[in-house]
């Protein structure tokens, strides 16, 4: 990991010994090589550094007493090895389960044929941002429509322990920008592996990234 992955992943670890209730660690994949065609996203893998970054972050994580109780994952490849990596060198005795939810923005999609339109034309950090001010982005939903089943699905799982997900840039963008009110226009990206929390306690659930916390927001921008 570099320099401020790691950083971000110490404060998120103080953060979680302060908590007392369940939580979830949302993390996009590791180190992928370059995509050269957007439509075949997917055949991305991960890169050497991207491997070994997986699996030093697991047995980081194991030497700071993380109890990882479940994982889930993007079913994209990238995903589900950085997930695998992870937890095996943890020694976490859980399987990666497959969502389809946390690799594919269909929720997100009004028109298939706009949508197509708009991601020739535009970076996917332009999208987020422009649906995360309120912009209309053609063959975008806004933002809460696609985002509200992403986060039913994340923040559901009620099961003790540390529950683990890996995902793509766009989910954790999307989940924390719309929970602190932020966007990410001269904001750094969503690098790899870094971390986004959620903290349950009761029926509250928070979101924490990048030091800032805020209860989930189910309501409009």
């Amino acid at each position: 990991m570099d320099d401020a992955v790691q950083a971000w992943h110490q404060e998120a670890f103080r953060r979680l010994e302060e908590h007392s209730g369940e939580a979830s660690i949302v993390l996009r994949h590791a180190e992928r090589e370059p995509i050269q065609d957007p439509f075949r996203h997917e055949e991305a893998m991960l890169t050497e550094k991207g491997r070994q970054s997986s699996r030093e972050l697991g047995e980081w994580m194991r030497e700071r007493g993380a109890r990882i109780s479940s994982c889930v994952a993007s079913p994209v490849r990238r995903c589900h090895e950085t997930a695998e990596l992870i937890l095996r060198s943890h020694g976490a005795s859980v399987e990666v389960r497959g969502i389809k939810l946390l690799g594919h923005i269909g929720p997100f999609i009004d028109d298939e044929e706009l949508a197509e339109m708009t991601f020739r034309l535009m970076h996917m950090r332009d999208i987020c941002n422009g649906l995360l001010e309120g912009e209309d982005v053609p063959g975008f939903k806004d933002l809460l429509s696609g985002l509200t089943p992403l986060m039913d699905t994340l923040s559901g799982d009620r099961r003790p322990g540390l529950s683990l997900a890996v995902t793509h840039d766009f989910f954790i963008a999307t989940m924390a920008g719309h929970a602190l009110g932020m966007s990410f226009r001269g904001e750094e990206w969503i690098r790899f592996l870094e971390p986004l929390l959620l903290l349950r306690d009761g029926c509250q659930t928070n979101v924490w990234f990048r030091g800032r916390e805020a209860p989930l927001r189910k309501s409009a921008l």
